[in-house]
């Protein structure tokens, strides 16, 4: 079994499940394969989340933060090895709360995780909290939050 970290923003919950594989953690929080996108939060510290959510509408989409990161819907935080093979998760959920959570990783460093509302969200880029998720080509702007996606 291999331990993951399901952030379900919804429901406004983080916890540690274990999973025979990456593939079988997603449907737990609602995501389906071929149809996620992937960050990085660290090199060994990795999060999937729905490829479009950031493109559904603010009203009706819930939100969570990483850092100055902005991310839509829910998501499985996952760690690997460094040859890129998953691995269970070594982090920490440290006061877990309806707001958010602290993770905290086997290196001794944490990173804050806080849930938004699509309005919170908003009024944290203007108060220069979190950057607005945007999309450039050389330096020509195409898209940014909330936009709705072009096609």
């Amino acid at each position: 079994m291999i331990t993951f970290i399901l952030i379900n923003a919804q429901q406004r919950t983080v916890e540690r499940q274990d999973f025979e594989s990456f593939e079988q953690a997603l449907p737990a929080v609602g995501l389906q394969p071929g149809q996620i996108d992937f960050g990085a939060l660290t090199p060994t510290l990795h999060l999937a989340v729905y490829e479009f959510g950031l493109f559904q509408p603010k009203k009706a989409t819930s939100y969570f933060h990483i850092g100055r990161r902005l991310y839509a819907g829910n998501a499985v935080m996952f760690e690997t090895d460094e040859d890129g093979v998953t691995v269970s998760s070594t982090s920490r959920i440290l006061d877990p709360t309806k707001g958010g959570a602290i993770i905290a990783l086997e290196d001794g460093r944490a990173t804050r995780l806080r849930f938004l509302t699509g309005d919170q969200a908003e009024t944290a880029m203007q108060m220069g909290e979190i950057d607005r998720p945007q999309m450039s080509v050389n330096n020509v702007l195409l898209w940014q939050w909330p936009e709705p996606r072009k096609t």
